[in-house]
């Protein structure tokens, strides 16, 4: 599988007071979100700074795709732990050929995996699935910190996209899709899955059955 070399010295893209353009819609640049998201305090801030951690290494290096996606995958990985186990969340990539189930299926090949039902879905749907399989099993953290690990998980998913095509923006032009998944370890759970030209993230969301 090859994945686009990472350049994060500048995108290139027009920027209009502050912000910057992407795919033909205008949002904050890293700077300005990062200056508006809240700020924990005490031990709360200590462990979100340690989440963080990935994060920043991707934004300050030179990264190509797939280690984009690892990171988010081990930052996923920590949100498991603060969910005492009780639920799985990964992230991991594929190619496809413009069929998305279709891709997802041949990923998934030997696995005990029903694919179910899809939609497509936008930032807002996002925030309303991370509601649901992540902050409802996740407790032990605050409201504050809830926006910035759901700000952290789009962003990752955001980078990892525009390594691939420059102009992909598939969370905000409602290219991604849901789907509704089964196995016996898992029982009912969900993929977010995002693409970006012949590549595709996946992220899981699971309880444990």
């Amino acid at each position: 599988m090859v994945f686009s070399p990472l350049n994060l010295s500048g995108s290139g893209q027009p920027k209009l007071a502050g912000r910057e353009q992407i795919g033909g819609s205008v949002r904050a640049s890293h700077n300005q979100a990062s200056q508006a998201r809240p700020t924990p305090s005490g031990l709360g801030w200590t462990a979100y700074a340690l989440l963080r951690l990935p994060l920043l290494a991707a934004l300050s290096a030179n990264m190509e795709s797939p280690t984009i996606v690892n990171n988010l995958d081990g930052y996923l990985q920590c949100l498991r732990r603060l969910s005492n186990n009780a639920c799985d969340f990964w992230a991991n990539s594929y190619v496809h050929d413009g069929n998305l189930e279709k891709g997802l299926i041949s990923h998934l090949n030997g696995q005990d995996v029903s694919i179910g039902k899809s939609y497509r879905t936008n930032y807002e749907g996002i925030s309303a699935e991370l509601s649901k399989h992540v902050f409802q099993k996740v407790t032990c953290v605050s409201e504050d910190q809830k926006n910035l690990i759901e700000w952290d998980i789009t962003e990752y998913i955001e980078m990892a996209c525009r390594e691939v095509d420059e102009e992909a923006n598939p969370i905000y032009k409602e290219q991604s899709m849901i789907f509704q998944a089964k196995s016996e370890f898992h029982g009912e759970y969900i993929y977010l899955v995002v693409p970006a030209s012949n590549q595709a993230i996946v992220v899981g969301f699971a309880t444990r059955a």
